[in-house]
């Protein structure tokens, strides 16, 4: 991490309890670590559409049911200039199916627990690995009949 990175995270307004249990309600916020805020895909959309519509970042985080004051300028403006770089770049349009191993099955609680975008692309990862997975089943039946058939020469 760079020595000014280093610096502007310990610079940002610590992250109250108030404030945490206030975040965590918020639909908008992924996860709390420590003192960085993880906000949802969701976040950065609604955030760059307000901040095309002429919104301060200050103005926009406060429209989306942030406490600005406790947040502090330097969250708020960081947050802002990446929704705002997300959605010139469009990276939040894009879905991402390779984030996840489609060959693991998750629980009702660890699926419950993604952002919508992410739910998207963890259920593009598993339909692609059920579809690879059911493409081999297919083939090694076929060979498999094949086989038997070669020994017992039945056709």
């Amino acid at each position: 991490m760079s020595e000014s990175k280093k610096k502007r995270d310990t610079e940002k307004s610590p992250i109250t309890p108030e404030l945490a249990e206030q975040l965590r309600e918020n639909p908008y916020v992924l996860k709390l670590q420590g003192n960085k805020i993880k906000y949802t895909h969701d976040f950065y959309r609604a955030m760059y559409d307000r901040l095309k519509e002429g919104d301060s970042y200050m103005e926009a985080m406060a429209s989306l049911g942030f406490d600005v004051q406790a947040l502090g300028k330097d969250r708020v403006k960081s947050a802002g200039q990446r929704a705002r770089e997300m959605g010139e770049n469009g990276t939040f349009n894009d879905l991402h199916p390779e984030r996840f191993d489609g060959s693991k099955p998750l629980t009702v609680e660890e699926l419950r627990s993604l952002s919508r975008e992410d739910l998207v692309d963890r259920v593009l990862s598993r339909n692609l690995y059920l579809e690879v997975a059911r493409a081999y089943e297919k083939k090694t039946h076929s060979r498999l009949e094949q086989l038997i058939s070669s020994v017992t020469g039945k056709h």
